[in-house]
């Protein structure tokens, strides 16, 4: 399925820069019009940053090759859009309480989980980033950590995790020594009064 016409035709107007047509992308699309760092902005710097590969050349085989691809390398995983906040600069997508709110109010509509026949990709991915929704409170990221490490898969894996910090399962701390690394990244636009108005649920 990697190399079907869909994902071809998503490659290349990714390549191409249209891909803010997708609607599974529109809230990047969104933050990179104003100016804002974007979570597919973030995801690619910590790519580049942990991943050894030439990336121009990689692009330039990947066009020369129709747009198929013979692996994943780096993993952009999203369980579901389960979220216990509801952020004013968020939309449905990233968040099932702002979700709520668009449903209600916006005609919006639910998300779905991610298939889990992914997990076939995983022997050749090097880098993983978790995004929800808020990725701590997701048993999806649980549940995939702990296949990875018990399919002796995480010595050679980088994970990125964003979080709103509203928890902190102490169980994850011995299970990320078990990669080879993790960027652990907090959401925290500011304290007190700000935070409690902008990210809406957070105390």
């Amino acid at each position: 399925t990697l190399n079907n016409n869909n994902w071809r035709a998503i490659r290349k107007n990714f390549i191409n820069g249209s891909c803010k047509t997708y609607s599974g992308c529109s809230s990047c699309a969104r933050a990179e019009k104003h100016n804002s760092d974007s979570i597919r902005q973030l995801n690619n710097q910590a790519f580049a940053e942990h991943s050894n590969i030439n990336h121009i050349t990689e692009i330039q085989q990947i066009i020369s090759n129709d747009y198929q691809v013979n692996g994943i390398i780096s993993l952009d995983v999203f369980p579901s859009n389960y979220c216990n906040y509801s952020c004013i600069m968020c939309n449905g997508s990233a968040s099932s309480s702002r979700n709520t709110f668009e449903v209600k109010f916006l005609n919006g509509q639910p998300k779905q989980s991610f298939n889990s026949d992914f997990y076939q990709l995983l022997h050749s991915v090097k880098v993983i980033n978790f995004t929800g929704g808020e990725t701590i409170l997701q048993p999806q990221v649980h549940e995939l950590i702990d296949y990875l490490i018990d399919n002796n898969l995480a010595a050679d894996l980088v994970l990125t995790m964003l979080t709103n910090v509203s928890s902190f399962p102490d169980s994850l701390i011995d299970k990320f020594k078990k990669f080879k690394q993790v960027n652990y990244t907090l959401s925290i636009d500011g304290v007190g009064d700000v935070i409690e108005y902008q990210r809406r649920g957070a105390v």
